[in-house]
């Protein structure tokens, strides 16, 4: 292999031998180190060598790029799955092309130069390919979300090979800078055995580079599919330097030595003090190389600034070996470097890889002077490094070797894709993605691959380690964890001390330079940053003692520079963190506090149960005077008149019909024989079949194929209610029969779902494997596991609005069926057993469901939304004295939302306690339901624009807006209050803060909703798929999108699906009649694009209340007077009339629990901007005594810019912090916030529990 040699290899011993050091019980480091190569080989994709060792492997990847009219076929897989990540494989050959420059000389003693340079090669062929042009380069193939939920061989790929590029619109410096420093790292590899090829890298370099710095910006902002798996936590500026090290080293250039010099500031260099170094952060090796050229005697004129650098490797070095003062890295008790739990080996070898060079480059006799006072000399430096390497080779607790294949016990469960299943030449049948997780991922025993070589993520803070498939955040490799590592080994298999240069070999001139003087505290030295704290206030709470300490950070940078990107560091703490904002590395500043200038400071405080925190300055770049260019500088005030055409009036029932016939398209099941959207067939005839339970039936909840329990149980309450209330007119327009058939279909499957009194099954199939499949219901193959909720599984949520929709459903019924309609309370009655016996939160017990319908305000409402609807099924006053009591300790008149949906249910529950009291039926709770009733009227002003700061807010053209992910579902929810509670009201009307409103405002503004659903908009567009002229065609659905399996039959899969019907630009081959889509954004924008599911997507709980109200809307304007409890729900929909006791209407009195009282504190001016910080004082003055607990805050105006510190964000407001999560009677808690204007924020109480 002495042709692939390009390094100058001097050898100092006549004969090398592969040695044996011995470490704690012995190492072959020169086995050690061939296996950790030869890993590289199982990583390959494109087509493999005919010298291919690792025999198990087979071609793949062989059409990337194909689609992008690029060869993108070769390179590297990142770790266990089967996607191709730039910014990792870019670190992983820069990192292996160091340890060649290192340390080649000992790989050739070793018998592994050879392997070791050709693993190089495998990834520079790859990254010429990726960069085809100047200013183009290709940064990732194929996706890790649809990855991640298929377990196939990489030879039998079937997921997502998208190719994703940067480009000047697209830019991506941190991968491109990575890059370009992979190929000029590799050039010097190359340069003296291919030295065509090394030239050949070194223009791809600088082309790289240039691209870099010239079009700046993160590349997971510009390949966002990418942030979830390596995001640019640490930005670009780290990135930029290390090209322009590795450029300089390639090329002895000086203008790249200039930039490293004269960007130290700008970018980091020489400001970051970290002591991890992975694939994102590279400040170490930036310093590391930075004090390497110092040492050369190369600095020139870049002295000063090189020392600098050399500081921050000081620091580096000092913090792995727990010498700094206050900023070192943690340890296992079994001695292993720790920073997190999740492949916590990477940041292990890449530290031991940097030692070991720093040593190797210190002066002889040299130290390193650390800030605790005990100086570190180069052997300390390797001994650590040593003892890392050993760690991972066996030296451990457990006596584990985390690298597989070497010693005894090793991983055997190694969480790797194609080690798990049987090779592609053993087994040459296909594997799809379902069939890998069911037979292989899951199964149990040893991988049927040996993954040897590859280093693990290891074990965890305690040294334990569970050797499980499924265990990623341990037992899966990745290529980062062995490039350092290579190194390492080599170098430990040659023994004694070695001097090699990065251009020279080993002969290399060096210039001895004196240890740097870092004074008592080093940080303080280089640091241009002040740090002082101080406490402030002490308080003993629950037996524990509480401090709060101020924190000033002052810039004095004597060169006057402005401080941008402050990290600031915070150990042994205790408690929470006000004032700065937690990142990936430390903290910083806050959003309106971006930067600090010469002599400015910035505050912020800390509760700690303790003596003061350790803080310390992480980071930092230095800036000189900028001028700010603001493309926009005032808002815009549309005042001309709304130009689209406005439809004047509605066939609310044509639209009553389609939203009911919407239902249809959605069944799951067998479809019955009048079924009537006829592009639809049969589909999960299985389900449950696995669990033994029958959970065929029941409605797929939105465009995918997954039936949720949550949401589908809150459409099915919905739907019932609004054939309570409006039955009649739905009889009128023909559609009473379609309504009722509509609501028996979800509730017999919710009776299924429902086989004994404490079970109840939650979920069919999984949104993760779901929506990376694009498929019709007809031909699903993507998992269709059942999720079951049971005493050790328990879910309050989902099991009330279960008891919900059964008991509204049972009112349906209890003329027509009434042996049904008692089946249906009897479930009702014991699934609410069921929610209040055993308490907890559904998506805790099912928690794939957490990222779709998350529980994020609990179970409280559904329990009381259940027991007001088992009163209106039973008129059994135990379920009233239930919504009773309960009503401060589960939050019913606490809450005053205005918001109400799947999630949320408390507006549902005090309109319906409400119409109790109107009914005359309180009895001796009247005094609650009369609280209830407030709350109720809270929500109607809110909605009506009246209720202050906490009115709901509205779009140009006058929709109720909540959020851009399918906000319509609020639309019709509040509607559909609106227009109930609009139909129970006396004469008088509601009192609003900001004035009265008849009846007859509630129904205009329901009715204006619906309106601008149906097409009064600024858009001239119907969001109802089907109704007028212009409406949504190309709905992200999967049903609607593909062609009907009536029309044709074949078989369509996961891939099929994405790339055939998906991506089609066309209209959806099938009418999804009656949908309602997820609507405008805040500014009426509305984009009909399948891929835009955000407002494309439909879903059955928007339809539901939709019902209700179009029903109302089709009878005309006249008063309804229907009674739930009447009981008389027909076909012909005949009814009596209710008796009613009027109640005169209820003062809108400001709440009577928490008094809020905020003062200005200071206030101050930024770039021209004015701030406000205003404290806030909460005051539990509860006239009963009674402990205030969950309490959410609403704060701000829609305009302001507010930042609030001393709260915590949530889905519903804020919080006060976990510290301090309740508030009894007297007590008081503060926060502050600080607001870009010149008025205070609005600050109201959203909700909480009285206990």
């Amino acid at each position: 292999m002495a042709h692939l040699l390009g390094i100058a290899v001097v050898l100092l011993v006549a004969a090398m031998a592969p040695a044996a050091i011995a470490g704690a019980g012995g190492h072959d480091y020169g086995k050690a180190l061939s296996k950790s190569i030869l890993y590289y080989e199982a990583q390959r994709s494109g087509v493999l060598p005919s010298n291919q060792r690792i025999a198990w492997r087979g071609n793949s990847g062989l059409a990337d790029g194909k689609s992008n009219g690029v060869d993108l076929a070769g390179g590297y897989y990142d770790a266990g799955d089967n996607v191709k990540f730039g910014l990792p494989m870019a670190f992983t050959v820069t990192m292996m092309a160091w340890s060649v420059i290192e340390y080649g000389e000992q790989m050739a003693a070793a018998g592994e130069l050879g392997h070791a340079v050709e693993a190089i090669k495998w990834g520079t062929d790859y990254f010429v390919k990726a960069h085809p042009e100047p200013n183009v380069l290709y940064a990732e193939v194929g996706d890790g979300d649809s990855d991640h939920n298929c377990w196939q061989r990489p030879e039998d790929m079937t997921t997502s090979r998208q190719a994703y590029r940067l480009d000047p619109q697209n830019p991506g410096s941190d991968l491109a800078g990575e890059t370009a420093a992979a190929m000029a790292a590799a050039s010097l590899v190359f340069r003296i055995s291919n030295p065509g090829y090394a030239n050949q890298l070194l223009q791809h370099s600088k082309q790289l580079f240039d691209f870099a710095d010239k079009y700046r910006g993160r590349y997971d902002n510009s390949i966002t599919v990418a942030r979830n798996y390596y995001g640019s936590f640490s930005g670009y500026g780290d990135e930029l330097l290390w090209a322009s090290a590795w450029l300089y080293q390639a090329t002895n250039d000086r203008r790249y030595l200039d930039y490293l010099a004269n960007n130290a500031d700008a970018l980091g260099g020489t400001g970051w003090s970290i002591n991890e170094f992975g694939w994102d952060v590279k400040y170490p090796g930036i310093q590391v190389l930075a004090a390497k050229i110092l040492l050369q005697g190369n600095a020139g004129e870049h002295d000063a600034v090189l020392r600098s650098y050399r500081q921050k490797a000081d620091f580096f070095a000092c913090s792995c070996l727990g010498r700094d003062a206050s900023n070192n890295v943690v340890r296992t008790p079994g001695g292993m470097v720790y920073h997190q739990r999740w492949n916590n080996i990477q940041f292990v070898t890449s530290t031991s890889f940097l030692l070991t060079v720093y040593s190797d480059h210190l002066p002889s006799g040299a130290t390193v002077a650390c800030s605790s006072g005990s100086p570190a000399r180069p052997s300390d430096l390797l001994d650590f490094a040593k003892s890392q390497v050993d760690y991972i080779l066996g030296s451990n607790p457990r006596g584990t070797s985390y690298m597989v294949g070497y010693g005894d016990v090793y991983p055997r469960q190694a969480h790797h894709r194609g080690s798990s299943i049987p090779s592609i030449r053993a087994s040459p049948s296909f594997v799809s993605c379902r069939e890998g997780y069911s037979n292989w991922y899951g199964r149990q025993g040893s991988n049927p691959n040996l993954l040897e070589g590859a280093v693990v993520g290891g074990p965890d803070e305690h040294d334990d380690f569970a050797d499980e498939r499924n265990n990623y955040e341990q037992t899966e490799a990745a290529t980062y964890n062995n490039a350092p590592l290579m190194g390492v080994l080599a170098r430990l298999a040659a023994g004694g001390r070695v001097r090699q240069s990065i251009k020279e070999g080993i002969a290399a001139n060096r210039t001895s330079l004196p240890p740097l003087s870092h004074g008592a505290n080093h940080q303080q030295h280089v640091s241009p940053i002040e740090v002082e704290q101080k406490a402030t206030k002490s308080w003993t709470q629950n037996g524990r003692k509480y401090y709060r300490y101020a924190v000033t950070v002052t810039n004095r940078s004597p060169t006057k520079k402005t401080v941008e990107e402050l990290h600031i560091g915070i150990g042994k703490l205790y408690g929470k963190v006000w004032g700065l904002e937690k990142a990936r590395y430390g903290y910083v500043l806050p959003s309106w506090m971006p930067a600090l200038r010469a002599g400015e400071s910035a505050a912020f405080v800390y509760v700690h149960a303790a003596p003061p925190a350790d803080v310390w300055i992480t980071g930092y770049k230095l800036a000189g005077r900028r001028a700010h260019h603001h493309l926009l500088g005032l808002a815009l005030v549309v005042l001309a008149a709304v130009t689209a055409q406005v439809v004047r009036g509605h066939d609310y029932r044509l639209a009553l019909s389609k939203s009911i016939l919407y239902f249809e398209a959605q069944r799951s099941g067998v479809l019955p024989k009048n079924q009537r959207i006829s592009w639809r067939g049969n589909s999960g005839l299985l389900d449950g079949k696995a669990n033994g339970v029958d959970l065929v039936g029941g409605y797929y909840d939105a465009g995918d194929n997954v039936k949720f329990g949550f949401p589908m149980a809150f459409t099915v309450t919905m739907m019932a209610w609004s054939v309570l209330e409006y039955g009649k007119q739905m009889a009128a327009a023909g559609e009473l029969g379609h309504a009722v058939e509509a609501v028996k279909w979800g509730a017999d499957y919710l009776v299924k779902a429902h086989p004994e009194p404490n079970v109840l099954y939650g979920e069919v199939g999984d949104g993760d494997t779901d929506h990376v499949c694009w498929q019709r219901p007809e031909d699903m193959t993507t998992s269709r596991q059942a999720y079951r909720l049971d005493p050790q599984h328990p879910g309050s949520d989902l099991a009330g609005e279960t008891a919900a929709a059964l008991a509204a459903a049972s009112l349906v019924f209890s003329r027509s069926k009434p042996r049904y309609s008692n089946l249906l309370v009897q479930h009702s009655k014991q699934l609410f057993d069921f929610a209040d016996e055993y308490r907890g939160k559904y998506d805790d017990s099912i928690p794939v469901a957490k990222s779709f319908y998350a529980s994020f305000s609990g179970y409280a409402d559904e329990l009381l939304w259940a027991s007001a609807w088992l009163f209106q099924a039973t008129n059994d006053r135990r379920y009233l004295d239930y919504l009773a009591n309960n009503a401060d300790a589960l939050g019913g008149t606490g809450w005053a939302s205005t918001e109400f949906g799947w999630d949320l249910k408390y507006p549902g529950v005090q309109v319906l306690a409400a119409k109790i009291l109107r009914q005359g039926k309180a009895g001796e709770h009247a005094a609650v339901l009369q609280r209830y009733q407030q709350k109720a009227e809270s929500f109607v002003c809110s909605c009506l624009g009246k209720n202050g700061a906490g009115s709901v807010g509205r779009t140009p053209g006058g929709l109720l807006y909540h959020m851009n992910w399918n906000n319509l579902q609020f639309v019709t929810g509040a509607s559909f209050l609106l227009m109930v509670y609009a139909d129970q009201l006396s004469g008088a009307g509601v009192q609003c803060p900001a004035g009265a409103s008849p009846p007859s405002e509630l129904v205009g503004l329901a009715k204006s909703q619906v309106d601008y659903i149906l097409g009064n908009n600024p858009k001239g567009m119907s969001y109802i798929v089907g109704y007028g002229a212009k409406f949504p065609q190309h709905v992200h659905h999967r049903g609607a999108s593909i062609v009907s399996i009536k029309s044709n039959p074949s078989f369509v899969s996961c891939k099929d699906g994405f790339a055939n019907w998906f991506v089609r630009p066309g209209n959806n081959p099938n009418l999804l009649d009656g949908a309602m889509v997820g609507g405008p954004d805040e500014h009426d924008e509305f984009a009909d694009e399948r891929n835009n599911y955000q407002q494309t997507e439909v879903a059955t709980y928007n339809n539901a209340p939709l019902m209700g109200v179009l029903a109302r809307l089709a009878g005309g304007h006249g008063r309804i007077g229907q009674s739930l409890d009447d009981k008389n729900i027909t076909a012909t929909g005949s009814k009596s009339t209710a008796n009613q006791t009027s109640l005169p209407p209820l003062p809108p009195a400001a709440d009577a629990t928490i008094q809020i009282t905020q003062k200005l504190t200071k206030s101050w001016t930024v770039r021209g901007r004015p701030y406000r910080r205003y404290t806030v004082t909460l005051t539990n003055i509860s006239r009963t005594r009674k402990t205030v607990t969950e309490l959410h805050i609403g704060i701000g105006k829609p305009q302001d810019r507010i930042d609030v510190l001393g709260l915590e964000k949530t889905r519903h407001g804020y919080v006060l912090p976990n510290w301090r999560s309740s508030l009894a009677a007297g007590k008081s808690a503060t926060f502050v916030y600080v607001v870009n204007a010149a008025q205070p924020a609005d600050v109201w109480v959203i909700g909480y529990k009285l206990v």
